[in-house]
């Protein structure tokens, strides 16, 4: 480290050109390649530069503008929270507001430091007053946690489906504000009867082998998964004809053939008489890589027979999903996947197109094998635990023939801005979006809309869509790639009133969770069906990065 630096301070001492050396002051001041380095390191190579008699004026012209620009960034950032938080409806809103404001002005007293150190006050530039700021947030925090009081105490009053989602908003608020409720008894009220609803509701699913969607909610999560919970609630919250029927086999019968025994001489040799004690020595083996370790693992999977309870627990659940024998898709529901502080989405196996008991029997065994797939495999080892048991459910669900699938997020996470919702939507079925394999057509709308109103301020840049993904009927199961007809290929995918209603439902989902979420949809025929919904965890982050750096209760612009 010394040698290198010393190399590159003598490159400094032989700069001549002004446009490198306009590049090595940027790069030194607010470059991403510095952005972690030591001010000591900073002055020290600016030091090298200034006082290069060769270029000295044009690092000094540098520092000059790029000091101008993150002052105007700073004043252009603080005006437009000033402007839109007093109509932010969420925390995380507010926060994301407040936290670019936050970021340009660290920006700001970052270089403001090294001007200082060489005497360049004469061109500080001037710094808006972050207080304004602080105060307007606080201001809006407080409005936003009395309205949501007062609707919590109407939801408790008709044991409502929203009561957990309001509680969780006001605890939020209250962390970032620091401050105590003004109705403490309503809280308390409000815990005691989800302490009971969730007490009531985990002791009858524990023993479960399988839960139909109206036994669960986002409580069961231990029981049967984040993803199985989360579909559970959108039952709750936005009616039980908003998700495509279907019922879940429970973390209870993960355990149960867990406990099954195996055959292989090679594991029983090793002394792992069970299905656990098998993978567990998968995954022990230091001869094989992630991939050969998911292989094995699946094997075992394969080949283990089902209890016979199970089975039958199954099967009944399935006929009464679809009597008239019709497909299904399965889909993992692990306890560590799509909360509220990761998202996991595509590193667990899923089936489409599963018809019959027997396959249904044997693709169930394939997804709990996908829990230990090459990637899943990786994340944990990243992670450090890679010896850590994955629990949580298998999702069946009727299988959706769409003509219309997307993906739509609730901000717009690619461009930071939380006033936008971004769709990907194409034709034929949700997997081509999912896996890549199909183009999409790109919507952004602006959320400046009320309830009830239909959204004016859209873009809908529409592309060619030469393939789409469907259902595989000459082999009668599976997907394949099928190409579009030529007049459908540079037509929109979503109607107007197509996109006003799955604005209208992602938007009152995100109402009541209080975060943006990120939702699968499906239109069969002229019927919209939400297939998923996940949190978007960059919430998370920003509540965590006020709490301990940036908090609302202590010095504006200066890290805690």
């Amino acid at each position: 480290q010394l040698r290198a630096r010393h190399q590159i301070q003598k490159i400094m001492d032989r700069l001549s050109d002004p446009v490198l050396t306009a590049f090595a002051v940027q790069e030194i001041v607010v470059g991403a390649t510095m952005a972690k380095a030591a001010n000591t390191d900073k002055t020290r190579l600016l030091s090298r530069i200034l006082t290069n008699p060769r270029v000295a004026d044009s690092a000094r012209a540098k520092l000059h503008e790029i000091s101008t620009h993150l002052a105007d960034c700073c004043a252009t950032a603080e005006r437009s929270a000033m402007e839109q938080i007093p109509s932010a409806k969420f925390l995380y809103a507010v926060l994301g507001l407040r936290l670019r404001a936050m970021h340009w002005r660290v920006a700001l007293l970052d270089t403001v430091v090294l001007l200082r150190e060489f005497g360049l006050e004469k061109d500080l530039p001037d710094c808006p007053d972050p207080m304004a700021v602080n105060n307007k947030s606080r201001s809006r925090l407080d409005t936003i946690r009395d309205e949501l009081l007062e609707q919590l105490e109407k939801e408790l009053s008709l044991k409502g489906p929203r009561i957990r989602h309001l509680q969780r908003r006001i605890g939020r608020i209250g962390t970032v504000l620091g401050t105590t409720v003004s109705r403490p008894e309503l809280l308390l009220d409000c815990q005691e009867y989800l302490a009971e609803v969730d007490t009531a509701s985990l002791k009858t699913g524990m023993a479960e082998l399988v839960l139909k969607a109206t036994q669960c909610g986002l409580e069961s999560h231990p029981l049967i998964g984040w993803k199985a919970a989360n579909l559970a609630e959108i039952d709750r919250l936005a009616g039980a004809e908003t998700v495509p029927p279907w019922f879940v086999v429970s973390n209870f019968a993960f355990g149960r053939i867990l406990k099954q025994p195996v055959g292989t001489a090679e594991y029983l040799s090793a002394g792992a008489h069970t299905l656990a004690d098998a993978i567990e020595f998968v995954l022990r083996s230091e001869d094989m890589d992630n991939k050969g370790k998911s292989a094995a693992i699946r094997n075992l999977w394969i080949e283990t027979a089902l209890p016979d309870d199970l089975s039958r627990a199954v099967s009944d659940a399935y006929t009464q999903l679809v009597p008239d024998d019709a497909f299904v898709a399965l889909r993992s529901s692990s306890c560590d996947e799509d909360t509220e502080t990761v998202m996991r989405a595509g590193e667990f196996e899923s089936y489409l197109f599963v018809q019959g008991v027997d396959s249904l029997l044997e693709h169930l065994l394939l997804t709990w094998s996908g829990l230990w797939t090459e990637r899943a495999l990786y994340s944990r080892e990243a992670a450090g635990t890679t010896l850590q048991w994955p629990s949580g459910g298998v999702v069946v669900q009727r299988m959706i023939r769409s003509r219309v699938s997307g993906v739509l997020q609730t901000v717009n996470v690619a461009r930071g801005d939380l006033g936008e919702l971004l769709i990907n939507v194409s034709l034929g079925l949700g997997e081509g979006i999912v896996s890549g394999l199909v183009n999409a057509d790109l919507v952004t709308v602006v959320k400046d809309f009320a309830a009830g109103e239909d959204p004016t301020h859209l873009n809908y840049l529409t592309n060619d869509k030469p393939e789409q993904m469907v259902f595989d009927h000459r082999r009668g199961w599976g997907t394949r790639l099928e190409e579009t007809l030529y007049h459908q290929r540079l037509r929109p995918a979503l109607e107007y009133f197509e996109l006003c209603e799955i604005v209208a439902r992602a938007c009152a989902l995100e109402d009541c969770y209080g975060y943006p979420l990120d939702i699968e949809f499906a239109i069969e025929g002229d019927r919209l069906w939400l297939l998923q919904a996940r949190p978007i965890a960059t919430f998370r982050a920003e509540l965590r990065k006020t709490v301990e750096y940036f908090p609302l209760c202590g010095e504006p612009g200066v890290l805690k």
